[in-house]
This record gives structure tokens, sequence and C-alpha cells, in this order.
């Protein structure tokens, strides 16, 4: 990694339980000095931020999340300045972010000014850092299970920073690597997207006309499906399984404990399977009465809020290393009881059919919310079962190279978000030296919304709603 880099001259001991060494000309100095706190009220005309792990602290409208807007007391929230730091209820497990925007936030959180003698654009790198949000574990508090950063302790606490002149150097280099890093994985998405849509195509064809191009048709009695193999049935979605929604564990009793069990909650959802990287769990007890919310392998579940994001619908089928697991609110299990097998039912709600039956339900809202009603009542043509397997083999036969291609594209994007994660770490921490390669004129740019995928993200107040209310 970063071989083309070298390392400073000389080290000497950082004294940081998260560092062992900084470059010898480097200071370590607390936090205190290099922030202060400002608490500004009084500024309801003021655009409402959102506090985002992705792109730092931008305007709620660029994340159209489900927020605290029922409150009017616009008032008591905190004004956020360009160039201020956020610390947010997820901080201790995100880092502290930079704001790009200026507005007012939730007064839950603690806004940070940086003092003038330093580059925010490098603390703002530092404070998103690997190492650094590691080390913040050092500073949680008791509240919400111990993870919210105890201000008091951080402030005391100490950071690596080198001479202004290298902090300006070390942001230009990273700027310039970060950018050229998004471009590539734009491109890589983009290769995904085009992949994913020419697999969906086969896909909806198959699903919706059969392999029999000769078949007698019939009217489905549904616009956007037309006409239908004449020997298929029509039917909702209620005829053939039973749905079950999840159950609303309180967020103040989730458990750290090794023999908690995993609660799937809908970020862990995606089109590709289940995704643990984002866990909470939950200890059983006796007579809990929380068997029926036990997830079985084979279960379907979707997502129930926003369950379309860009790479496609957010349901998948449950497999036997994502058990044992409990099914939290606002997530749907589907189980067929006749008539559909769980492969062409995962195969229809992943298609065109199933968006396009969402699309005018979600017209005009921010963030997009499937009731069970309106799951149950999406009509499907199906086939018989036999013919359903039929069609299942065709589609993995004839998607199978495309899969392997979408997935080795998916691997190759992972691998280069280590790196980058790598290199910034490396770089901030004085690791390897950067000065001899920086552009001393390059400049900070949000990245765009096709390089950081702004509709996919949750931002800390729609996380908010769903811990306060009990629901998520």
């Amino acid at each position: 990694m970063n071989q083309y880099l070298s390392a400073y001259p000389e080290y000497k001991p950082a004294g940081l339980p998260w560092l062992v060494e900084v470059p010898a000309h480097w200071k370590v100095t607390k936090v205190k000095h290099l922030f202060r706190e400002r608490s500004e009220k009084g500024y309801p005309d003021e655009p409402l931020l959102a506090a985002t792990q992705k792109q730092g602290v931008v305007l709620k409208t660029m994340v159209g999340s489900r927020t605290v807007e029922a409150s009017k007391d616009f008032h008591l929230l905190k004004l956020v300045r360009v160039g201020d730091f956020v610390i947010s209820l997820r901080s201790f497990e995100g880092g502290i972010e930079y704001a790009h925007y200026q507005g007012i936030i939730s007064p839950a959180y603690n806004v940070l000014t940086p003092n003038e003698a330093d580059d925010a654009l490098y603390l703002a790198y530092l404070l998103k850092s690997k190492p650094f949000v590691e080390s913040l574990t050092l500073f949680v508090t008791g509240i919400r299970e111990g993870q919210n950063i105890d201000n008091a302790k951080f402030s005391i606490s100490s950071m690596p920073i080198p001479p202004l002149p290298e902090q300006q150097r070390i942001v230009a280099f990273l700027d310039g690597k970060t950018r050229q890093i998004a471009r590539l994985l734009r491109n890589k998405r983009q290769l995904i997207k085009l992949l994913t849509e020419q697999k969906q195509a086969l896909i909806h064809h198959a699903v919706t006309q059969g392999l029999d191009p000769d078949a007698p048709r019939k009217e489905s009695g549904l616009a956007w499906l037309g006409e239908v193999p004449a020997h298929w049935d029509v039917v909702k979605l209620s005829r053939v399984v039973n749905l079950l929604t999840g159950y609303p564990f309180a967020s103040s009793d989730f458990s750290k404990s090794p023999d908690a069990i995993r609660l799937l909650r809908g970020i862990n959802v995606t089109p590709i399977g289940i995704r643990w990287e984002s866990v909470v769990k939950w200890e059983r007890r006796p007579n809990d009465k929380l068997d029926a919310f036990l997830l079985k392998a084979g279960d379907i579940v979707l997502g129930m809020d926003r369950p379309i994001i860009s790479t496609g619908v957010r349901v998948t089928i449950v497999q036997p290393t994502d058990l044992p697991s409990l099914l939290l609110q606002r997530v749907a299990c589907l189980r067929p009881v006749g008539g559909i097998s769980n492969e062409f039912l995962v195969l229809l709600l992943k298609g065109k059919m199933f968006a396009q039956y969402m699309e005018p339900i979600f017209t005009g809202i921010s963030v997009p919310h499937l009731s069970p009603e309106q799951i149950k009542a999406f009509r499907v043509a199906l086939p018989p079962i036999k013919e359903q397997q039929t069609i299942v083999a065709y589609i993995k036969s004839e998607t199978r190279l495309l899969d392997e291609t979408i997935a080795r594209a998916q691997r190759e994007i992972e691998l280069i978000q280590e790196y980058r994660t790598r290199l910034i770490a490396d770089v901030v921490t004085g690791r390897v030296d950067v000065q001899q390669l920086a552009d001393t004129a390059s400049g900070v740019e949000l990245p765009t919304e096709d390089e950081l995928d702004l509709e996919d993200e949750e931002s800390e107040e729609e996380l908010l709603i769903e811990t306060e209310d009990g629901r998520e």
C-alpha cells in the first residue's frame, strides 16, 4: 500500500493510545486548543441541515430524510456555519462531520469552530480518518448505550497537527487523490448500473411473458402489465404469501452482549443480500413472546422504508448465515403459502413490475414508505409452480455471467474504498510524506450525487426519528 510514498525522515512518540508516533516536527495538540464550542440559536429562517456520514453536514433537502420538522421551534436549533464541525449522535461510529453549508441543526449536537491557525480541511480529513474514528470509543458516555461522545473528555484529548503549510499540502494531495478515486468509483457504479439494467430486462420478459413465445395470451387487466400467457393466474400477493412486519424493539434496550441476537433493520436489507456492517442486537429473555419474529432460512425480507435505491429494490432471501436474527419494525417478511416459489417471488419483487406499481404510491413523498396493505395488494401473474421453477432456472443460467461481472465490479469498488481509507489514514497521521506530490492550487469540492449516492444515505435526523419514537 502506497509504495510510491516515503516515510518522514524522523519520528517521535505521539503519546496517544491510538497513534504510536508522528513526524518529529509535528505537534500533538489538545482538542480544546484546536476548537471552540459554539452554541448560537435564534435563526429560524436558516435552512435545515442534516449530519450524514458520507457527505458531512449538508442541506437536509439533499438527502430528503424524515426529520423532526413536526417541531416548530426552529429558533431552538443551533446555527452551523461553513467550516464548522458537528458532533452528532452517530459520531462515535462515523467521525465528526465537516459543514459544507450554513444552516440550523439539532440542539442535541455539539458545534465546534476550528481556530483560524489551522486548516479546517486538514482537520476534516483527520476527523473522518479510520484511526481517529476508532479512537472515539475512548470518549463515549453511558447515554444511549454509551454511544454519545462526551465532549468534556474529548476536549482534553490530543490530535497530531503538522505545520499549517504542510496541512495545506496534505489537503491538496488528498483532494486530488479522492477526486480521482471518486471518478473511478463512479465508472464502476455506472458499469454495474448498465449490467443490472440488462439483467432486469431479461428477468422482466421471462416473469411476465414466460419462455414460450407461441403460448396463447390473455389480458392481465393491469395497464402496466398487458397480456400474459393465458394459463397464468393474476392474483394479489395476499393470496399466496403470509406477510409479517417486525417488532418495535426499543433502541434504549439494544444489547452489547455476545449472546444477544442480531436485529434485521431496513438498512441491512440490500438488493444483493443482507449486509451486517451496521448491527444492533437484542437479548432474549424467557417468555418474551418474540419467537414469531425469528427469521428462517428462505424467508423473503423487504425494506419498507425507501424500498428502491440506486442498485434496485431492497429485497432479498434470508440465508443460513444470516441466522439467528429477529425482524425489526419497518421490515416485511414474506413467506409463500402455496402457488408461488420463494425464488420466483423475489424475481417479481426485484423487477420492473413492482417498481412500476410503487411509483404512483410514492409520488410527492420525500421518503417513500410501503405499508403491509400496499405490499399485499400488489397483483402478479403466476405460472404453475413447475413453470416458475423452469423460468427461475433459465434466468439463473442466462444471468450467470452478468452476475459474475457485477460481483467482480462490486468487489473492485470495495477494494478501491479500502485503498482510499488507508491512504487518508496514512497521510493525515504522518505515516507517509506527500509534500513533494501535492498540488497547492487544489481546493475542496463537495462530491456530486453520482459520486456519493445521495439517495441511499440515511441522515442522523432520519435515524433519530426511528429510534426516539421506539420504532427502530
